[in-house]
């Protein structure tokens, strides 16, 4: 264990896990989700602490110097390595489906504009032709009309 002058800190991940199963096992830490690893690299270089995701590591700094952090015996936040891991399972496929869905909508968004963007930069010529088309295809009984009055434009 390096001196910190604060807090346990080690020099290796592996050293620093060690720290925290030997901790579960003889009780200075529970065996909860919200317990990990904090990598910090600072002029000394990289270490490794003990950390709560939730924050909620108690500290042991009695005559000691280098103080000791401890899970709360009831600690509002506990909860089981195996829960956690099924929380971030569901909210990992939450987000999965999230982008999934994103992704679709967004290659639909794409295959509805492609038309229109192709459409906007045909020649106004054309782009006049496929409209009276579309007019004719859609309203028939208009089509005599169009023909009176393209016939007197041309004119």
């Amino acid at each position: 264990m390096g001196y910190s002058g604060f807090m346990e800190e080690f020099r290796s991940k592996a050293e620093a896990l060690q720290h925290l199963d030997f901790g579960i096992e003889r009780g200075q830490y529970q065996n909860c989700g919200n317990l990990k690893l904090t990598e910090q690299l600072d002029f000394r270089g990289r270490t490794f602490r003990p950390y709560c995701r939730q924050h909620s590591l108690g500290v042991n700094d009695a005559y000691r110097a280098v103080a000791s952090t401890y899970c709360p015996q009831d600690c509002h936040f506990f909860v089981s390595r195996e829960e956690f891991q099924a929380q971030q399972e569901q909210v990992a496929h939450q987000q999965a489906v999230t982008k999934a869905k994103q992704s679709i909508v967004g290659g639909l968004a794409k295959a509805v504009q492609w038309p229109f963007n192709y459409f906007a930069k045909l020649p106004a010529v054309v782009q006049s032709l496929i409209i009276i088309l579309a007019i004719i295809a859609l309203f028939p009984r208009f089509k005599n009309t169009i023909i009176e009055i393209l016939t007197a434009i041309r004119k």
